[in-house]
């Protein structure tokens, strides 16, 4: 099901405000599932690292605790796993120390691993 982004970020504001935690998902490529070829997805392609972190960005500012980030075009059905993708959105999203006040942490899932990455901590 594809929302359009002002109401998946609603979205996120509603759960916060009825007092749960949102963790909302953001990537590069979605869709695609464990039984695609990496050619079908490499022609598929992938959106822009700079669109996923922007929406995380206002995921965070909507009340979101985590962002979830979608393993699919980063380490799910790829050549190679792309490190610089998870490095971007690390060194953009604004950290635990930020004026945001919140504990927020990347999650990468994959099917084979699961890692965090933060520049602080990393609690589940």
């Amino acid at each position: 099901v594809t929302l359009p982004v002002d109401d998946l970020v609603r979205l996120t504001e509603r759960v916060r405000e009825a007092g749960l935690k949102a963790k909302p998902e953001v990537g590069i490529q979605f869709g695609a599932g464990g039984a695609s070829t990496i050619e079908a997805l490499e022609a598929e392609g992938t959106q822009d690292v700079g669109y996923a972190i922007e929406l995380a960005k206002r995921h965070l500012e909507a009340g979101a605790s985590m962002i979830m980030i979608e393993s699919e075009g980063i380490t799910e059905q790829v050549r190679s796993w792309r490190t610089d993708v998870v490095a971007r959105i690390v060194s953009e999203l604004p950290t635990l120390d930020t004026d945001m006040r919140r504990s927020a942490f990347l999650c990468l899932v994959t099917a084979k691993a699961v890692s965090c990455s933060v520049r602080k901590a990393c609690v589940q």
